[in-house]
């Protein structure tokens, strides 16, 4: 086994113990914001086409009323890692709450599922060069490029093909660990 391929089944083994050890427990096919966004981290750190700039990887999470407490349980999350210092190819990670679905200056996007404009928010996302992030199955036909969700007690990560092409360069090591969409 290769040591890349040796350190992410490390990485995803240690997420998943820590996950388990952590006591916090998952909504069905829900894994809990602070898992799913360290998840979120390591992701990004495998995509060579991410642009950065500045000494940020600003994330927009977006919020109506039907997501607002997904959301501010994401930005808070994310906000835990930046205060542990976990960067992503040298970056700190800034996470935003966006209300109004103005996300420019984001490389990622996070539409929780019950987001009410879901579909429209991650076409605006595509049509900005933007990957979007859910955390729902059903969030990949509405043209999400990625989710994190449980599957058999453990967290998954899913990935639309159609949805990450021309966004996503995904390390193929990565891509070993993910179920594919169309």
């Amino acid at each position: 086994m290769s040591t890349a391929r040796t350190k992410l089944v490390l990485v995803a083994l240690t997420v998943t113990a820590c996950l388990l050890s952590s006591g916090k427990t998952a909504l069905a096919g829900k894994v809990d914001p602070t898992l799913q966004t360290a998840i979120i981290a390591k992701l990004a750190s495998y995509d060579s086409s991410i642009k950065l700039a500045g000494k940020e990887l600003r994330i927009a999470v977006l919020s109506d009323e039907n997501s607002a407490q997904s959301a501010a349980a994401i930005v808070k999350a994310f906000n835990t890692l930046r205060r542990k210092n976990v960067t992503v190819k040298g970056r700190k990670l800034r996470a935003v709450l966006v209300s109004d679905g103005n996300f420019s200056g984001a490389r990622l996007v996070y539409i929780p599922s019950s987001h009410s404009n879901l579909a429209t928010l991650a076409k605006s996302a595509r049509a900005a060069g933007v990957p979007s992030i859910s955390d729902s199955l059903g969030s990949l036909s509405k043209g999400i490029s990625l989710c994190v969700l449980e599957s058999k007690g453990r967290p998954s990560i899913h990935i639309s093909k159609s949805g990450v092409k021309g966004l996503m360069s995904i390390d193929s090591k990565l891509l070993r660990l993910a179920k594919l969409h169309p």
